[in-house]
């Protein structure tokens, strides 16, 4: 009460200052004090209003607009197989396989740029497209061993998966695992693209875009570890080389990682081991030569699944800990080594005529043993069923991809056009084994473990190969419209186990 008072008096004051002083003056009988006349204030008129008062202001404002504004990264600028300035691109290939602005590409494009994906810290691929629209990210929740995603509620992972413009296509068990730390760039296409890239799934691909050689020299290392005790050691270096004048330009780029220790799951490491060099070699302005190489190695074991009652929802006694393991560390083990080697080649045979040139041959050797688990077997006693596993995949793709692109003006109409034919070839070598009835349930509160049941039977192969065949052809202007055409043409060629022929492919659940 009393600060409202006082600020009702304020405001009384404020508003008749001069005239409650007169009258005080003239009440006092002060003589020497000349008589005060107060008028009332005249109401402004715009009209009146002089603007020589805002002048010097305006010229104020004037000369500072006129001073050169530092301009915010004026010096880069980005190409679709460079990083990406923050977290926000602006140019991508994968809509178009050429360089355009994603504001022009007739097709949704997301781009998870080299420096968001250090800052989120992931550990594979799918962690990397956690916060990407329109995919749905780890969908079997951890596991060390593959990266699972949907796009647009569809699997993708299996034959949406390309590396710097190439696919990689897998079946079976024999999955490819691309490192986080060697990644420029990883865009999103959704929505069909089988006209540019072929067979692939209808809802959108993944295209990862490897770290190219600088022309910068980098000199970059960093080491972590997490609160499991999973550590890892991280390199990257590159730079030009120095060369005579006559013999080009040559740049170079090494990128490495080491990563060894536990997860969330007792008895399941995740050790990775991978390093990938590259080159590129500019004889001059008009031609680009890159190759590109990476080996890995990974040493894990599956996470398993488990029920949903004990995991989702309560069991009788309560919910499965999340560090369970539902294999056997003396059985269990699940390896991957893989090589690929390939090279991007680029010549601009006019202002407005280039030719590309991309191809990369992958190999991955892969084995997977363990046991399964398929149930409860008592629930109410807490035992887990579970079933003896066992497959062995090696398998060779090999791509290649043949671009022109034309560039030319239609009056005020500027267009690109793109010819491309690509071809691939892929080979497996997939043998599974399996046995029900052998492997004694294990109780999720209480595992033992050390029991050694061997497979009975030989492992038996399982699938054919697959060979495919096509062009495509992408006119359009560089309006922000584009029109695709093209023809598609695979082919799945092998044999059965009786050995007949046969075609077409079998789907697999993953276990």
């Amino acid at each position: 009460m009393l600060r409202s008072a006082v600020l009702a008096t304020a405001s009384a004051f404020v508003l008749v200052p001069q005239e409650s002083l007169a009258q005080s003056s003239a009440q006092s009988g002060a003589q020497n004090v000349p008589s005060v006349t107060v008028t009332a204030p005249q109401a402004h008129r715009h009209a009146t209003t002089t603007p020589q008062r805002r002048v010097p202001r305006s010229s104020v404002q004037t000369a500072a607009s006129r001073k050169p504004q530092p301009q915010r990264d004026a010096g880069f600028v980005e190409t679709p197989r460079g990083p990406v300035n923050g977290y926000v691109a602006s140019r991508s290939s994968s809509g178009t396989k050429t360089n355009t602005p994603i504001m022009e590409t007739p097709q949704s494009v997301s781009v998870i740029g080299a420096e968001q994906i250090r800052d989120q810290k992931p550990n594979k691929l799918d962690e990397v497209l956690r916060y990407t629209a329109g995919v749905r990210a780890g969908t079997f929740g951890a596991d060390t061993r593959n990266d699972w995603w949907l796009i647009r509620g569809f699997k993708s992972d299996d034959i949406g998966l390309f590396l710097d413009g190439m696919q990689l296509y897998y079946t079976a068990y024999a999955s490819w695992k691309l490192q986080p730390f060697n990644m420029e760039r990883v865009e999103v296409l959704r929505g069909p693209s089988a006209v540019l890239y072929g067979g692939s799934s209808p809802s959108g691909i993944v295209n990862v875009i490897s770290k190219m050689p600088p022309a910068e020299p980098i000199r970059y290392i960093e080491t972590g570890v997490n609160n499991f005790g999973n550590a890892y050691v991280a390199f990257d270096v590159g730079g030009p080389v120095a060369t005579q004048p006559e013999n080009g330009k040559l740049f170079y780029r090494v990128v490495g990682e080491v990563q060894n220790g536990g997860t969330q799951v007792n008895f399941t490491p995740d050790n990775n081991y991978f390093i990938a060099p590259s080159f590129t070699w500019k004889p001059d302005a008009d031609t680009t030569f890159t190759v590109l190489a990476s080996a890995s190695k990974q040493d894990t074991r599956g996470i398993n699944f488990l029920p949903y009652q004990g995991t989702v929802t309560n069991a009788p006694f309560g919910k499965i800990p999340t560090s369970f393991f539902a294999g056997d560390p003396s059985v269990d083990r699940f390896t991957r080594e893989q090589e690929m080697l390939g090279y991007l080649f680029e010549r601009n045979l006019t202002d407005g005529l280039t030719f590309r040139q991309n191809a990369r041959f992958a190999h991955v050797d892969l084995t997977y043993r363990g046991y399964v688990g398929s149930g409860w077997s008592d629930i109410n006693t807490a035992m887990l069923g579970r079933y003896n596993w066992y497959a062995k995949d090696t398998a060779n793709q090999a791509d290649l991809d043949n671009q022109l692109e034309y560039r030319f003006n239609t009056g005020p109409v500027r267009h690109t056009m793109l010819f491309g034919v690509d071809l691939k070839g892929y080979q497996i070598d997939d043998y599974q084994a399996f046995n029900f009835g052998t492997v004694p349930p294990i109780n999720v509160l209480n595992p033992v473990y050390g029991i050694d049941i061997p497979l009975t039977g030989p492992p038996v192969p399982q699938l054919p190969d697959h060979a495919e065949a096509g062009r495509h052809l992408s006119p359009g202007p560089d309006e922000a419209r584009q029109l695709h055409a093209g023809a598609e043409r695979p082919q799945r060629l092998g044999r059965d186990d009786a050995g007949r022929p046969r075609h077409g492919g079998n789907a697999r659940q993953q276990q």
